[in-house]
C-alpha cells in the first residue's frame, strides 16, 4: 500500500530511472483490461446489454481500482515533490467563472 508509506514500491526510490512520458506506467495487464472494457461499451452501444455484462463479468475491475487508487493518484504527488516540481499557478480570481468555481 503506497497512500501511507514513505515511497510507491511501484515508483521506486530511484528518479532517474522514472517513465518521462507517464507519472506512473500502468501495469502490463492493464491494457489488456481496456481493451474488454472496450469490446463490452460497443456491445453495450449495439444494444447487446448481456454480452457487456459478460465481458464487464470477467475484467479485473477491483484489481485496476486498487493500482488507481494506491498508486496511480499517488505517484504524481510523490514525483512533484521527488523532483521538486513547483504547484502550478492558479490563474487570478477574477478570470474565474463564478458560478464553475465555487
Amino acid at each position: 500500500m503506497c497512500r501511507k508509506s514513505k515511497h510507491c514500491v511501484q515508483l521506486g526510490h530511484d528518479t532517474a530511472a522514472w517513465s518521462r512520458l507517464a507519472p506512473l506506467p500502468p501495469p502490463d495487464w492493464f491494457s489488456g483490461q481496456a481493451i474488454l472494457f472496450r469490446d463490452a461499451a460497443k456491445l453495450a452501444a449495439e444494444g447487446d446489454r448481456a454480452g457487456a455484462i459478460g465481458i464487464l463479468q470477467t475484467m479485473r475491475s477491483d484489481e485496476m481500482r486498487y493500482w488507481f487508487d494506491e498508486h496511480g493518484q499517488v505517484s504524481g504527488r510523490r514525483r512533484a515533490w521527488a523532483l521538486r516540481i513547483p504547484a502550478p499557478m492558479r490563474p487570478p480570481k477574477e478570470s474565474l467563472d463564478p458560478r464553475r468555481s465555487l
